[in-house]
């Protein structure tokens, strides 16, 4: 797969620590690949609490296929977009 080069301009980069640093802005999709294997439970908890806060309504969270964290998704906040592409929908409260 390969992005269009016109939606570049709208795509932001950002070093920081994902755990301490809070996150600033509403995002559309969130990419989070093959990082939280590294994260202890508590960790990815936290983490996926702020992508849920930091996505717009509908967003997308996007994580690696080695992030086995399938069990610790809250259901109440996302739902299963594609299963094999590990792509999860926010859900509104």
């Amino acid at each position: 797969m390969k992005m269009d080069s016109a939606l570049i301009k709208h795509v932001e980069f950002a070093y920081h620590n994902l755990i301490t640093d809070s996150f600033t802005g509403k995002y559309d999709i969130i990419f989070c690949r093959n990082v939280m294997i590294y994260f202890d439970n508590g960790a990815k908890r936290k983490l996926f609490e702020k992508f849920h806060q930091s996505l717009n309504k509908n967003g997308l969270l996007i994580i690696g296929f080695y992030d086995a964290v399938l069990p610790m998704i809250d259901e109440k906040k996302y739902k299963v977009y594609d299963l094999d592409a590990k792509i999860f929908q926010k859900i509104d409260e």
